[in-house]
């Protein structure tokens, strides 16, 4: 300092700045509230527990969001806006902020109404009900008189007022706050305290340590970690269970079978209602429920075709129920070196098409692989929703001789798939001939696992349900059969021998308990082929590489069969397998198509629709020229897909 030049004025001078300066830090001391403690982000171990199912998305793989997406793929939160795209960057609208919210309330196992009256004229189309049920459940508010603004962009503000109400409908803690946690959150405002909730609990973060910029819109990358924190407080509170569990790559160990139920030698029926339902109501309930299982392949010689084997049926919302001997068919097929596209089952009645993500056997059945031995019993994880579901007699039940029972499956003479035609199911009835164990031996109730019947199944109908008075009381395994002609001149199925059986329900409660508690992993579908391939399928080789890579190999030209609104599109294929192209629907609408194409004719398209009325198409061109696959719309809340079907007509 200059004062210094006086020793003794200096001193005095520096001594009076330091009090000044110690008064002046301690005032502020006193002064200033301590600096808040921010909560720690949440870490997804609760709602995401490893190993979480992988996705296709390839735009998604990595970054700070990566682990959430997943997560949120897992929970059956989001699709994707394509199989292999999940847009990171693209900001979420109002619209769509409703039914992730929706999907969210599902997948931790609470109901959401259906409102019959609307609040607001500006919502339609897919997200409309899901708004709609927000609104009732009081999560979602308008933006005005009866106006929700549908296509608005979420910001940070609403997304937490979104995500704290709904934390709050689901019964999660909620932690009392006061004050703004940030500088830029209006102290007292809806926000302010939605904010400084979610920041209590681990849910949002600041983009700086005191701001957290209210205003900003949200990216689906974002979003997807907003809401699997949120669904990380709602497990660790015991509100919601993963609901991916049993679909990962659990440890096996020795499955425990139920504890025997007293045998007092009685073998007459039991566990069924003493008054049933009329035969054709249950058979009309099997085959809304039924499925079947098959897919699409490119076999060794670059050959595309359908593969087409067994039946399923829906026990719940998205697991279906089938012999192992049906699920090992993926596996042999990828043994053989037949690779599929695309693992399916169709419904019996509409024709609707679920696609197939594990395969689930029980590990019995992987032991001995002798179905009259051991449990012939599997599990297949679907994409989509199935909006029918069969129930199950209790573990305990008991069918006795003579008992009427009814099957449906799909019979191996019935040469229908996706895309031919809908696979149409037999409804067969029969009696219970005979009650067998898998050691042989005394029967008892303990040790019942097979029902020997004479319904005239083929191979075809394995894994089909067997019910009695409306429950499963067992699954199918097909018998032999010999076609003859009957009375009317027509072919009919005939027992050749009283080897019909199925597998006690007991096995499959026991299948299903593993898979809830995450004992068995399964596959992913489809299976990889483990031998080469060959060659291509529907894009032929066409001699040296084109050096334009403009240049059209292939155009197609095909329609989707969509219930009430068919529409066209056509497409090229060029040199580098990219695609473009145009769909056009009824009423004049147009829309550009943008994609990518294979060696073996796979592809995938999307359109340049916004938000929920994005199309997307995968297929495969069949060496044939005919061109099949199915359309969806990735981001509209809804599991519903329509086939299509085209041919190539150039250059």
């Amino acid at each position: 300092m200059s004062v210094a030049r006086n020793p003794a004025t200096g001193s005095i001078r520096v001594t009076m700045v330091a009090v000044t300066l110690l008064t002046l830090l301690a005032g502020l001391l006193v002064l200033a509230p301590p600096a808040p403690v921010r909560a720690e982000p949440a870490q997804l171990a609760n709602a995401c527990p490893g190993p979480v199912p992988a996705t296709a998305f390839t735009d998604a793989s990595e970054g700070p969001h990566a682990a959430a997406i997943r997560c949120l793929v897992a929970w059956d939160i989001t699709q994707g806006i394509t199989a292999t795209r999940y847009e990171p960057s693209r900001t979420v609208v109002r619209a769509q902020m409703a039914s992730f919210l929706v999907r969210m309330i599902r997948a931790a196992g609470s109901a959401v109404p259906t409102p019959s009256a609307s609040q607001f004229n500006d919502v339609d189309g897919v997200h409309r009900d899901n708004i709609e049920a927000l609104a009732a459940l009081q999560i979602a508010r308008g933006t005005g008189a009866a106006r929700f603004s549908p296509s608005q962009e979420v910001t940070r503000a609403q997304m937490a007022i979104f995500i704290d109400r709904t934390l709050s409908h689901l019964g999660a803690r909620s932690p009392s706050v006061t004050g703004a946690p940030f500088a830029d959150v209006a102290a007292g405002s809806v926000a302010a305290d939605a904010i400084g909730r979610l920041e209590a609990l681990g849910v949002v973060q600041g983009v700086s340590e005191d701001r957290y910029d209210p205003g900003r819109p949200v990216t689906r990358a974002q979003m997807a970690s907003f809401l699997m924190r949120a669904s990380d407080v709602l497990v660790d509170d015991g509100v919601a269970i993963v609901p991916y569990l049993g679909s990962g790559d659990g440890v096996t160990p020795p499955p425990v079978r139920p504890d025997p139920t007293p045998d007092n030698g009685d073998l007459s029926r039991t566990g069924f209602p003493a008054s049933c339902p009329a035969l054709d109501v249950s058979l009309e309930a099997i085959n809304r429920a039924t499925y079947q299982v098959g897919g699409l392949f490119v076999n060794a010689q670059g050959q595309v075709g359908v593969a087409r084997w067994g039946t399923a049926w829906a026990v719940r919302p998205q697991l279906l129920v089938t012999n192992g001997h049906v699920a090992d068919e993926f596996t042999d097929l990828a043994q053989r070196g037949i690779a599929l596209s695309q693992a399916v089952a169709i419904n019996s009645r509409t024709g609707e098409l679920v696609r197939l993500r594990r395969a689930i056997v029980h590990p019995e059945w992987t032991e001995r692989r002798d179905a009259l031995r051991s449990p012939d019993v599997a599990l297949f994880t679907t994409q989509e929703q199935m909006p029918h579901q069969l129930d199950l007699a209790g573990a305990s039940s008991v069918l006795g001789l003579g008992d009427d029972m009814a099957v449906v499956g799909f019979p191996a003479d019935v040469d229908q798939f996706l895309p031919d035609a809908i696979p149409t199911a037999s409804s067969l009835t029969g009696q219970i001939t005979a009650l067998r164990s898998f050691t042989g031996g005394a029967v008892t109730r303990a040790n019942l696992d097979i029902y020997q019947h004479q319904a005239p199944t083929t191979p075809g109908t394995s894994g089909g349900a067997i019910v009695h008075c409306g429950l499963v009381a067992a699954i199918n395994n097909a018998g032999t059969v010999q076609m003859v002609v009957g009375p009317d001149g027509q072919p009919q199925r005939q027992p050749v021998s009283a080897n019909n059986f199925g597998i006690h329900v007991r096995h499959i409660h026991g299948l299903l308990n593993l898979f809830d508690n995450n004992v068995v992993g399964g596959i992913d579908l489809p299976v990889p082929a483990t031998q080469a391939g060959g060659g291509g399928g529907g894009v032929p080789p066409t001699g040296p590489t084109p050096s334009d890579p403009n240049q059209v190999l292939l155009v197609v030209s095909a329609q989707v069969a969509q219930q009430g609104r068919t529409h066209q599109f056509a497409f090229e294929i060029r040199a580098d397998l990219s695609i473009r192209g145009v769909s056009q629907w009824p009423g004049g609408g147009e829309f550009q198509l943008t994609g990518q194409a294979n060696q073996q004719g796979q592809f995938i398209i999307q359109d340049n629709a916004q938000g929920a009325q994005l199309g997307a198409y995968e297929g495969v061109i069949q060496a044939n020229g005919s061109v099949i696959g199915v359309y969806f719309e990735p981001n509209s809340g809804t599991s519903e897909v329509w086939q299509f079907t085209g041919q190539i007509v150039g250059p």
